[in-house]
This record gives structure tokens, C-alpha cells and sequence, in this order.
């Protein structure tokens, strides 16, 4: 069922309303190395108001949600061989006049990190704040990046910028996250310190997890990828 959260920006007090929703059904889901996955229902953490452009934190704020509950219209059509008219219900969902994107593209989320981020922030807005500029970045290059005309190139302050970043973002990652961190470090073109964390580390049942970063590392491979889903 499609759901709608309302909220108000902490600065102009301008309401925003986004839609969210998701399908339990996993048959045809991706998982990628960067922990985005196309089936969950997330929320992005960080919103920018539209009024006043500024960009705040999604927790932070009070939320309100409703539900775009199913309706029924009857729409007029004329059907078989004499055209008769007849009347038939479909299924509608009424929505609030406004709903905004919630997702933020790359150099928004460029924005929100210059305009929030700051040493006091603790670990966990530090967390949200740049696991957003780290899916933002690999959706603005790699995953969304499919147009051969119009295809996006990392410049060298794209990779410089992505590197300081990502490595505060490592720094706040639980030391037995093992698998995120090595992935991380990956990402960073640290490939050898991905080898030498991930190696030896036994992990169960999410150990194919751990071997495809590995594989990818060894190839000096530090795009995000599609994690292969595991059969047992």
C-alpha cells in the first residue's frame, strides 16, 4: 500500500509530503555492495525544502503518516459490436496535491554535506549524512549512469572529494561491520587493506557476501556492484 510522510522543514516550517512504498515481493530485487537495495522501503535521511532550499535531517523532525487508501471511480466505456454503454469501477488512490521527490541526486547531496557536516555531529548524523552521499554518488555514476551520450564522468575532484568522505564514513562503521568496512576501503582504491581485513575472516552465512568483495578488490575493481544472490 503506497504511503505518503509528511513533515515540516525546520527552518521556513514549509510542509513536504513524499511518497514511499515497496514490494515484499523479492523475486526480481538487487542488493549492492554499498548497501542500497531496491526493495526496502527507505526514506532518503536527508531532505531539502523546496521553499527555502535548505537541506536538514529526516529524523530529526516530527513525521506524520497517512495512507493513500484504495478508492473507486466508475469510468463510462462503450464496448461489443452495437457499442453499448456501460459503466465499470477502477481502483484510484487519492493522493495529496503535492508529493515530492524524495530521493536527491549527487550534487544536492554535494550541498546538503557542505551546508551539515561538522565535526560535533555525533555518529549516528554522521552515518545517515554520508551513507547518502555514498549511494548518491555510485547512483549519479554507476547505477543510474546508463546514457552512452550523456554519460557522467568522475573528475578528479569528484574522486578526491568521494575519498574524504567515505573514509569519516568508515571511521563511525562498527569494527565487526567487517564486510561494509572492507567494502569501504575498497571503494576508496584501498585494496590491499580490503585483502588483508577480509581474508582471513569467517562469516557464515554472509561469507559470499565477503568473497565477492574480495574477488572485486583483487581485480583493483572499486565500482560498486550487484551482489550475486546466494543459493543454498
Amino acid at each position: 500500500m503506497p504511503a505518503v510522510l509528511n513533515f515540516n522543514c525546520p527552518f521556513c516550517k514549509k510542509e513536504k509530503s513524499i511518497r514511499y512504498s515497496a514490494s515484499y515481493n523479492t523475486f526480481h530485487w538487487h542488493q549492492w555492495s554499498d548497501t542500497k537495495s531496491s526493495y526496502k522501503i527507505e526514506v532518503f535521511p536527508v531532505q531539502k525544502c523546496n521553499s527555502c532550499w535548505k537541506y536538514y535531517f529526516l529524523k530529526d523532525q516530527e513525521t506524520r503518516e497517512s495512507w493513500l487508501w484504495p478508492k473507486y471511480k466508475l469510468v463510462e466505456e462503450r464496448v461489443g459490436l452495437f457499442r453499448r454503454k456501460r459503466f465499470k469501477k477502477v481502483l484510484v488512490h487519492e493522493a495529496p496535491t503535492k508529493i515530492d521527490d524524495w530521493d536527491l541526486c549527487y550534487p544536492e547531496v554535494k550541498e546538503a554535506v557542505e551546508q551539515l557536516y561538522s565535526e560535533e555531529l555525533d555518529d549516528d548524523h554522521i552515518y545517515w549524512l554520508l551513507i547518502s552521499f555514498l549511494r548518491a554518488y555510485n547512483d549519479w555514476f554507476f547505477r543510474k549512469n546508463n546514457d552512452d551520450e550523456n554519460k557522467k564522468i568522475e573528475t578528479e575532484e569528484d574522486i578526491k572529494l568521494f575519498k574524504k568522505y567515505i573514509e569519516k564514513l568508515y571511521n563511525v562503521i562498527p569494527e565487526d561491520n567487517v564486510i561494509f568496512r572492507g567494502e569501504l576501503l575498497r571503494e576508496m582504491w584501498k585494496f590491499d587493506e580490503c585483502i588483508e581485513l577480509l581474508k582471513n575472516k569467517k562469516l557464515w552465512n554472509v561469507e559470499f557476501v565477503k568473497n565477492q568483495v574480495l574477488e572485486h578488490a583483487k581485480k583493483h575493481d572499486k565500482n560498486m556492484f550487484c551482489i550475486e544472490k546466494h543459493n543454498s
